[in-house]
């Protein structure tokens, strides 16, 4: 625990993106799938928007968008596909979601 607060806090912005690439690859498997995706953006987007009074927002429509999106900006299909570390750190690179 101690080291990935350390890597949290004082490592590189690969370090950070491996770490976080880490604790949603929930299988382990060096592959995160579109569930683990939607878990992933799930969490976030509950943080971001927990402040936010809008009933027609859906958090769960908006992580299950959003994780679709990540696979088709990498060509992934939802069914099979996922993203490696790699493909993981393009996506998150080159995310029009970083551009806003």
């Amino acid at each position: 625990m101690f080291s990935g607060l350390s890597v949290i806090c004082n490592g590189s912005s690969v370090e950070k993106l491996y770490s976080a690439f880490n604790l949603y690859d929930t299988s382990g498997d060096g592959i995160i799938q579109f569930d683990e995706l939607v878990h992933y953006f799930h969490a976030i987007f509950s943080v971001i928007l927990s402040n936010i009074n809008d009933k027609n927002l859906k958090v769960e429509r908006l992580a299950a968008a959003t994780a679709k999106n990540a696979l088709n900006e990498m060509e992934q299909d939802i069914e099979t596909g996922g993203l490696t570390f790699e493909q993981f750190r393009l996506w998150f690179e080159n995310s029009s979601l970083l551009k806003i």
